[in-house]
């Protein structure tokens, strides 16, 4: 404010705000409306500012016309903003639901063969993501000169037991390579029982203790929970305690490894089936009524999978049955998986005669056997939709 104009320098009357109104519309300039006004300029500029309602100084140019709204700029970060979301919800890589709406994104993973056969290390990267997989066999191991494979990760480690079952072991290390090693030591003083022969590791930029422990705990969980594999992991530490963006960053990180894993050819986190028996459509689950044996199931990808619940007919028919058919049964009665003639979990069969065979206790037809609710035959049906 200048101290040489004489007059009120604090407020604008009525009448003076009347009298910049019409002296804009002349054309006068900020410092012949204050001069009159007996004003600083640049209270009269102030003024101006805060009570336009076009931004009139500005002309744009020739087939470009200027947007004269003063909130413009506002409107135009609101509008980025509500691009960006848009964006974020449309191209995410995962499965939304969003109003009962879903759709699966297809996913890129590229595979580089470190020593050019598929039986030596290597390593896998999907599109998008900054983690890394890295599976390599027990044998290379201690000569493995890599510098990726000696940061903070989680490995799981794959085993078959004595009965052919497969078991995996998970751990976490702030340097994988040299956790390794110390497995391979164990083994050799005897401190280890079991004996593992390929490694999956996974590793990720950023990755901290906390984090690693995490991912830890949770894919033994989600591993216990999908009964594909003996989990040989005893003790995790769960209770981390992370921010609320930690541990979405995390649950994403386990996704992607879900995806890579499953692509390497090991199912240890994904369930026999991706969804209960009442999820499904009516006209695919399929029913098994013979005698004492009633049952559910349901044909997938790998095989058949016979539902939690089915009850089973107590005798097996040596004769009848195949050696395998009859181990398999014995199998799956000495883990656990049939309790009082019924079946505690789902069971994954090769084919719907071997689901057939295990309820009924002897060699019957699959295809013949299992009907849909309108009483056609897995045979009718599969003919109908070959045609």
């Amino acid at each position: 404010m200048s101290k040489f104009i004489p007059g009120n320098q604090k407020h604008l009357t009525l009448e003076d705000r009347k009298y910049i109104e019409k002296s804009l519309n002349a054309g006068c300039s900020f410092k012949d409306i204050a001069r009159y006004l007996c004003k600083d300029p640049t209270t009269i500029s102030k003024e101006v500012k805060l009570h336009r309602l076009s931004d009139w100084y500005h002309k744009g140019c020739f087939n470009n016309a200027y947007n004269f709204c003063i909130h413009r700029l506002r409107v135009f970060h609101c509008f980025a903003w509500w691009l960006m979301i848009r964006y974020i919800v449309k191209s995410s890589k995962y499965r939304h639901s969003l109003g009962g709406y879903s759709m699966a994104y297809g996913k890129s993973i590229e595979l580089f063969l470190a020593n050019g056969t598929a039986d030596s290390l290597i390593t896998a990267e999907l599109s998008n993501w900054n983690g890394k997989a890295i599976k390599i066999p027990r044998i290379e191991v201690a000569e493995c000169k890599r510098t990726d494979i000696k940061g903070a990760g989680v490995y799981f480690l794959f085993c078959k037991e004595e009965d052919d079952s497969d078991s995996v072991y998970i751990g976490e290390s702030e340097s994988v390579h040299d956790r390794l090693l110390q497995h391979l030591r164990d083994y050799s003083s005897e401190k280890e029982k079991f004996y593992w022969t390929t490694a999956v590791i996974f590793l990720g930029r950023d990755l901290n203790k906390a984090l690693i422990r995490y991912l830890e705990d949770r894919f033994v969980q989600i591993a216990r929970d999908s009964k594909r594999y003996k989990v040989l992991t005893k003790n995790t530490y769960g209770k981390t305690v992370m921010k609320e963006s930690q541990t979405a960053a995390m649950e994403e990180f386990i996704d992607n490894v879900k995806v890579i894993i499953n692509a390497l050819g090991y199912k240890v986190l994904e369930p026999t089936v991706q969804s209960s028996p009442g999820s499904f459509d009516d006209s695919e689950l399929l029913y098994l009524n013979m005698g004492n044996a009633k049952a559910t199931g349901v044909v997938t990808t790998e095989g058949f999978v016979l539902f939690a619940g089915a009850i089973v007919n107590e005798k097996t028919s040596e004769k009848s049955l195949s050696k395998g058919a009859v181990a398999l049964r014995k199998k799956h009665f000495d883990a656990g998986k049939v309790k009082a003639l019924t079946t505690t979990e789902d069971i994954i069969f090769s084919s719907s005669s071997a689901a057939a065979d295990f309820v009924t206790g002897y060699s019957v037809s699959g295809p013949a056997n299992w009907r849909n609710k309108n009483g056609e035959t897995l045979k009718e049906i599969e003919a109908k939709e070959s045609k």
